[in-house]
């Protein structure tokens, strides 16, 4: 009996398959029979145990690159992990195409949903440049691997060993997660939340269509990683089901690596946030996407692609939906499409005309923001003073009828009485 592989186990094991649950696939390679998992108990050790789920407060890495990059990667982990004062160690076993790099009992880990990307950041700190793109995606996960002092469980690898070839028994592991990197979580999850249910608010089709079409269906490449993936994190990332939703989109584009784990990492450290609504409408349309969008979202495209420091093209925009104009006496005016007709509205009237039709949560409360934005209208809505009408016009609605021709004539807006 294996006693140290055995106290690994106790320690930390409750999941388990043995190499009964192993069979061979038509490709040569082996799979697996998930049904004939057990619970570990100390009593029911054995050494045909070829498989457990590590517990959530340790990582284990290997990569998908040649033989040897990954070892190239493992090795500058290993350095990495003697400079930070890492408790390690290094599994392998003979003909493998990688090796493990391990750490365990990390100390405050979050052990609830936010466990994954508590990973993805630590990580990201000790990763080599590079090697996010060749990192094996089920690492991060509570998933199966090798159980360390045991046969490999693929029959191809004929029984040998995964031993540890360097660094410590896991036994004697003493990790600390680190108290930056809880902070970082705690901010990037709040912020998250906070676009997160503004977004839905008025975009429930966007779970719709990023967790029905595009985890069943295969997507156009072009500008597939900027915009479908960058977006689809964004927005899902801290759902429970996101480990999930993920597998089932790189299933469905038939990806090999893990593209997203670059927009994880970025929306964790906070480097990306938003969700562009506008983006995403514009690529189904181009790629001829078969996807319906709701025609209220189509409509209200332009009001979503806000970004709050653009002051000059927003106003543009607000324009054209809602014509307005800034006179030499000082007064604000919008036409009225109802009534047809200029209204005296004041900077209260502006301010909140804007934050309604940019779908907006208060943003231009802030002092700085709101002059910069008043300043803005003042100076668009000078550009665009209408003519004044000629003084034989009389007003009917949307016609103007000329007493000195006996003409009538439209679109009054262009002009003021």
């Amino acid at each position: 009996m294996n006693e140290s592989s055995k106290q690994i186990l106790d320690k930390w094991a409750t999941t388990i398959i043995r190499q009964k649950a192993i069979y061979k696939i038509p490709n040569g390679e082996a799979g697996i029979n998930r049904e004939l998992d057990e619970h570990y108990k100390s009593t029911n050790y054995s050494e045909d145990i070829c498989l457990w789920i590590p517990p959530k407060d340790c990582i284990r890495l290997e990569f998908e690159d040649t033989p040897d990059q990954n070892l190239r990667y493992i090795m500058e982990l290993e350095s990495t992990a003697k400079s930070l004062n890492l408790d390690y160690c290094i599994t392998y076993h003979k003909g493998g195409k990688s090796p493990y790099f391990n750490l365990f009992n990390i100390k405050n880990i979050p052990f609830n949903k936010d466990n994954r990307n508590a990973k993805i950041l630590f990580i990201d700190t000790i990763l080599p440049a590079g090697a996010e793109k060749s990192l094996d995606k089920t690492n991060l996960g509570w998933t199966y691997s090798p159980v360390i002092g045991h046969p490999h469980w693929k029959p191809k690898y004929n029984g040998a060993i995964h031993e540890i070839v360097s660094g410590k028994n896991p036994l004697e592991h003493n990790n600390e997660y680190p108290k930056a990197l809880l902070q970082q979580l705690k901010k990037a999850k709040k912020e998250n939340k906070k676009n997160t249910i503004n977004i839905l608010q008025n975009n429930k089709w966007l779970e719709d269509f990023f967790i029905n079409y595009c985890s069943q269906n295969k997507i156009s490449a072009g500008g597939r990683h900027d915009v479908i993936e960058k977006n689809m994190t964004a927005l899902l990332i801290f759902r429970s089901d996101w480990p999930q939703i993920k597998e089932s989109y790189l299933k469905s584009q038939e990806r090999q690596s893990d593209s997203i784990r670059t927009w994880e990492n970025a929306i964790l450290q906070g480097k990306y946030t938003q969700v562009s609504i506008g983006e995403i409408i514009n690529y189904i349309k181009e790629k001829n996407i078969n996807y319906t969008i709701p025609q209220s979202q189509q409509i209200t495209e332009a009001f979503k692609e806000l970004k709050i420091n653009n002051y000059l093209q927003n106003i543009e925009d607000f324009r054209k939906y809602q014509p307005f104009f800034y006179d030499k006496n000082q007064l604000f005016w919008f036409w009225n499409k109802q009534q047809y007709k200029w209204e005296i509205v004041d900077d209260i009237d502006i301010m909140n005309a804007l934050e309604k039709q940019f779908m907006l949560t208060g943003q231009t409360i802030n002092s700085k923001i709101k002059m910069e934005y008043l300043e803005t209208f003042k100076r668009i809505g000078r550009q665009h003073t209408p003519k004044k009408a000629p003084k034989r016009w009389i007003q009917f609605q949307n016609k103007a009828y000329s007493l000195r021709s006996g003409k009538t004539g439209r679109n009054m807006r262009m002009t003021k009485s």
